[in-house]
């Protein structure tokens, strides 16, 4: 097979830059308690490259019982297809984005920082994957539709996968900052809330095989999942905003921070 590097150039391009462009809009929120550009973008490396192997595994070991399952009661593979993407993606995904996260917990000035390395764990990761994408999409329908279907998921998977980390970044830096008076699992909920969110984009975009409904189902869970994407991460820039501003950081020794019982 003959492989278009013209065409792979353009997505890895696209892909990245579009990235790339978010992780410097994410920063921007931050005026007071800025982070370094360059450990943002070693964020953006860990994302798409520890995060996405990770993921990879953890999600093939998931699926095996469930492969299993599905044969002995002799469901079809579009049903094994489906459970990957609803509750085998989101959970291993945002695990192993998570424990990227992990990986910047000493670099937290404050609050506001697990939302932004969360978000760029999250930038890296979709880089990547949407590069797979176009490049399936490249190799079946032409460089067109794999441009296009590119432009799609930058507009909604990479801003999804941004905001859904950048909660559960938030959940360990309260971890963090907070520590000893946060409670070591409170990075729990966060988790899952990025989980449930995840899961519903997925299944989303899988409702048309669920449920049939032709272009109409696929175009309007496109539109619903962009939408929601959109808003997420607007809220998560919002967030950022305000905790840099009012929130808990470390060098200002707040009364949170410095309090000890007794």
């Amino acid at each position: 097979m003959e492989v278009d590097l013209f065409g792979l150039a353009l997505l890895i391009a696209g892909a990245f830059g579009a990235s790339i462009l978010y992780l410097l809009l994410i920063r921007q929120a931050s005026r007071l308690h800025r982070d370094k550009v360059i450990d943002l973008f070693k964020a953006l490396g860990v994302g798409s490259t520890f995060s996405i192997v990770a993921a990879l595994v953890l999600s093939f070991l998931m699926l095996i019982p469930i492969i299993v399952v599905i044969v002995i009661v002799g469901g079809t593979e579009d049903e094994s297809t489906i459970w990957a993407a609803v509750l085998v993606a989101p959970i291993a995904e945002e695990l192993t984005k998570g424990a990227g996260v992990m990986f910047f917990r000493k670099r937290f000035t404050g609050l506001e920082s697990g939302l932004i390395y969360g978000a760029c764990i999250g930038l890296g990761f979709a880089a990547v994957e949407n590069v797979l994408y176009g490049f399936d999409q490249l190799t079946n329908e032409g460089l067109e539709s794999a441009l296009l279907l590119l432009g799609l998921r930058v507009v909604s998977a990479a801003l999804g996968h941004a905001s859904y980390t950048a909660i559960t970044g938030y959940g360990l830096a309260r971890c963090e900052i907070l520590r000893p008076i946060e409670r070591p699992l409170a990075w729990l909920p966060y988790y899952l809330v990025a989980v449930f969110l995840h899961a519903l984009s997925n299944f989303m975009a899988s409702s048309s095989e669920v449920f049939g409904g032709g272009d109409a189902m696929v175009v309007g869970s496109v539109l619903l999942i962009i939408i929601m994407d959109i808003a997420l991460f607007a809220l998560i820039w919002t967030k950022v905003r305000r905790l840099d501003q009012e929130g808990v950081h470390r060098k200002l020794r707040t009364r949170y921070v410095a309090y000890q019982p007794g």
